[in-house]
């Protein structure tokens, strides 16, 4: 039996989706919240940051190429192409991000638009830690 290449590519969607339907997260309809802040520092300046919903990844079963054509590894992240980030916040590949809790991230992948999260952290743990860390609101702070 043959298979056709656009099997190859359909097939992990289809599972990408349902497995996430199975672990409760949103449809891909589901309003974005990403609340904007402004802080003052000592310069009287303002930075922006901004509480974005984060979910975790980890290698299995994500082990290819990121959008940036570098292979998954901790310090990546993903935004959602056209979320709030990439529009307000002015976020590209190739921007650095500081987490608050867990430090300072590269933007190396785009996740698809049907995406609930709007960044998506590699982590270097379990799949089952991945699936207990969730989804958390997390400040974020490009650099």
């Amino acid at each position: 039996m043959k298979i056709k290449t656009e099997w190859i590519v359909f097939i992990p969607v289809v599972a990408f989706a349902l497995l996430a339907v199975m672990i409760g997260e949103p449809t891909p309809t589901a309003p974005v919240s990403i609340t904007h802040i402004n802080v003052e520092n000592e310069n009287q300046s303002h930075e922006t940051q901004y509480i974005a919903q984060a979910t975790c990844y980890v290698c299995p079963p994500y082990c290819g190429k990121m959008a940036n054509g570098k292979v998954v590894h901790e310090g990546a992240i993903a935004i959602r192409q056209n979320s709030k980030l990439i529009k307000e916040m002015g976020l590209h590949l190739g921007d650095k991000v500081f987490i608050e809790d867990y430090g300072t991230y590269e933007v190396e992948d785009i996740m698809a638009d049907w995406v609930s999260a709007d960044i998506d952290i590699y982590m270097d743990v379990s799949k089952q830690e991945c699936l207990e860390w969730g989804k958390q609101s997390l400040k974020i702070e490009k650099l």
